[in-house]
């Protein structure tokens, strides 16, 4: 009987060293809405994050939130829980697909809904997705914004060119929209794609703001996410 005792208990001490050591990821997206031509996430970039299947054996957490003229949005979210030694391998598979599917309907119908604002508040939005993500406990944290990134808000305009001479304050007068100093361990991919000179002027620019604003914190910024593309094998 007492061997019995150890052998459970050393049972469930690896269990328990395994669940203490599990991986996890945590994805935002954040679809800018002030524009018909901002670009549109997809199930694709998903994928993409979890690359090499981890969502087989890993933890996934999921929020969508549209970035409009208001700070603050009406967010989704969703979850997925670890994948269990205990679970069977066609009900993990089962829960991973229902996961995605949830996840592309929420896209498609979003993409489909028309939307008309005249503001664009970007900026605050991101940093509160970033305080969420910097108290979240997952071991991969990732931010997938959609956007132009030209704010035009109560605290900047990014339309005004005479705004932009000074690049210095602009800097500081985001950073001073910041309440933490590091943001270490999230990545933030920022999407888009312009199509004009001035649009690609203006997104330019405001990638070289946000790189400066986050230089010190630790943020990892990525411009774009490179397209996998499949090579179908002739016989």
């Amino acid at each position: 009987m007492k061997k019995i005792l150890i052998y459970l208990y050393i049972g469930f001490s690896l269990v328990s060293c395994k669940q203490e050591t599990e991986k996890s990821t945590y994805i935002s997206v954040l679809a800018d809405k002030t524009s018909d031509n901002m670009s549109a996430p997809t199930i694709q970039d998903i994928y993409q994050v979890l690359e090499n299947g981890k969502e087989a054996t890993t933890a996934v957490t999921f929020s969508y939130q549209i970035i409009s003229n208001t700070d603050i949005n009406k967010r989704h979210t969703l979850s997925l829980p670890p994948y269990s030694m205990f679970e069977n391998t066609l009900k993990r598979k089962s829960k991973v697909s229902r996961f995605f599917n949830a996840i592309d309907k929420l896209f498609h119908r979003q993409q489909a809904i028309q939307y008309e604002y005249n503001r664009s508040h970007i900026f605050v939005p991101l940093v509160q997705q970033l305080e969420t993500l910097q108290q979240s406990g997952a071991t991969e944290k990732v931010i997938l914004l959609y956007s132009d990134l030209v704010e035009y808000s109560t605290f900047y305009n990014g339309y005004k060119n005479s705004q932009k001479q000074n690049i210095e304050a602009i800097v500081d007068l985001f950073r001073s929209q910041l309440p933490s100093t590091s943001y270490r361990g999230i990545t933030l991919y920022i999407n888009y794609y312009p199509t004009t000179p001035i649009e690609n002027q203006r997104f330019s620019d405001f990638c070289k703001i946000y790189k400066s604003v986050f230089k010190d914190t630790g943020l990892k910024i990525r411009i774009g996410m490179d397209k996998q593309i499949s090579l179908s094998h002739e016989n």
